[in-house]
């Protein structure tokens, strides 16, 4: 004979929409479950409620998934037909839709809540629970105007939402980028004082960031210091990133700005992003003075903004100063990649110093940093500055030869390089390349080669290269 209701132990939590990695199994969460609906059994301590026993549909839960039909939607256990009390049942609900939340099953859980409401067992101390699994699964499953649906049945039930349930709705809608109906929410729940979640703030400003509201992210971000949440790393450098692509540098570093007015902290990635903008301005001094900030406070082991102050440096001539940098960010342990180095060639290259430009690479064959197309055309133009061009054959034949192919730069350096050096059966080659893919030949560039093939006399490549230039120009 059973035990009296009062008698049984607590039913287990089981909440896998909560609880539970992104990484659980599908047969884990399965287990879960069949092990839940067990420990009810034994507590009731009555045959009837063992899982064998228990109607069809609920007794698939615990059963192996078929990948070619679909479980139908379970109907639980009348209480009064099996001599139990709602409350047992109303929990059995809870698990078995929070579990069918988290096998990414919202039809079945939005079922399951149906008949859940045509119980009409609100209000009591459990159905908010029941409604926040429910708009969990609804969101999580992309169904944000569902899960908004959800919300206002459950005001009209007389239930009043959580920030739990806010959180869920409003991220939901951000994220389906309803934008309209996500600010309704949120300042809704902002009266009421139920805004709380960071990731939910997050959501929301990538919302504005994709839809153009710009300057509403800096009122979210003052929401957040006003409730006493820190404005983290990510929530900055989105809103500043997000002000460089769609209004420009200068709006940025007034964002900026204002963020740190209201007191909030910079991370590593908001301090790269905002020495990236202020380089790209050509505001030494305050890219510098930044930089320095971001050193004091600890991050610095950032290869970003070592590598925007070098490209900085490089781009104004400061070339000890770069190598200062350098020096620094080795110091540090922080490794140098092919950007840094490209930027350091680049630089040596500009100034005509091939000798430092073939030091830095071989510090990079040391370091086993990979050079790319960038790293050639610079170590290629250094030497063409200095009039070393049998170096400029060795590395333009060394980069051919691991698969390399040429771009407009490159090839209108090396078109310089083979006239010079009178190599012409090496300038067709490379004309011929040029077409084969597809990199199209500039005008200026187009007259130095006509010009010294006409003075080598080679008259049948003048013609060839006439008749290529034409149907180039004419296809544009």
């Amino acid at each position: 004979m059973a035990k009296c209701y009062s008698d049984w132990p607590p039913l287990p939590p089981l909440h896998p929409s909560r609880r539970s990695s992104p990484n659980t199994s599908l047969c884990t969460i399965k287990r879960q479950l069949a092990s839940f609906v067990l420990h009810c059994s034994r507590s009731c301590a009555s045959p009837v409620l063992e899982p064998k026993n228990l109607p069809g549909e609920l007794h698939v839960l615990s059963a192996p998934a078929s990948p070619a039909k679909a479980a139908p939607v379970p109907t639980l256990p009348d209480a009064a037909k099996l001599g139990i009390s709602n409350k047992f049942i109303r929990g059995l609900y809870r698990a078995v839709m929070a579990a069918f939340g988290a096998l990414g099953e919202p039809d079945t859980v939005a079922s399951l809540f149906k008949q859940y409401r045509s119980r009409k067992w609100y209000p009591s101390e459990t159905c908010l629970e029941t409604y926040t699994i429910a708009c969990d699964a609804l969101g999580r499953a992309g169904r944000a105007l569902d899960a908004l649906k959800c919300l206002r049945e459950m005001e009209a039930d007389g239930i009043s939402p959580d920030a739990a349930i806010y959180s869920t709705v409003i991220g939901s809608l951000a994220d389906a980028r309803e934008t309209a109906s996500s600010e309704d929410v949120y300042h809704e729940a902002w009266k009421k004082g139920m805004l709380r979640d960071p990731d939910m703030f997050l959501k929301v400003i990538i919302m504005q960031v994709e839809t153009g509201l710009l300057e509403d992210t800096l009122g979210v971000a003052k929401d957040m210091r006003e409730i006493g949440l820190r404005v983290t790393d990510c929530v900055m450098s989105t809103i500043v990133n997000g002000f460089v692509k769609r209004r420009g540098l200068k709006p940025a570093i007034r964002a900026y700005d204002k963020l740190v007015a209201m007191g909030c902290e910079p991370g590593q990635v908001t301090y790269a992003s905002a020495i990236n903008v202020y380089c790209r301005l050509g505001r030494s001094d305050r890219a510098e003075s930044v930089f320095s900030e971001m050193i004091d406070r600890g991050f610095d082991k950032c290869v970003v903004a070592y590598g925007n102050m070098i490209s900085m440096y490089g781009q104004i001539r400061r070339a000890s100063d770069a190598t200062r940098l350098l020096a620094l960010m080795k110091q540090k342990g922080c490794e140098p990649n092919v950007w840094v180095y490209n930027s350091l060639l680049d630089m040596r290259g500009k100034l005509g110093d091939s000798r430092q430009a073939e030091k830095i690479w071989k510090e990079m064959m040391r370091r086993k940093v990979q050079p790319d197309r960038v790293s050639y055309t610079a170590i290629v133009g250094a030497f063409n500055r200095s009039g070393e061009l049998d170096r400029c054959m060795d590395y333009y034949q060394e980069f051919r030869e691991t698969g390399g192919t040429v771009d407009k730069t490159l090839a209108g350096l090396m078109v310089g390089v083979f006239c010079k050096t009178s190599r012409f059966n090496d300038l067709i080659q490379l004309l011929r390349d040029m077409k084969l893919q597809d990199t199209k030949l500039d005008r200026r560039l187009y007259m130095i080669v006509l010009n010294s093939l006409r003075e080598a006399g080679l008259e049948v490549h003048v013609r060839w290269l006439q008749d290529y230039f034409n149907s180039v120009e004419e296809k544009t």
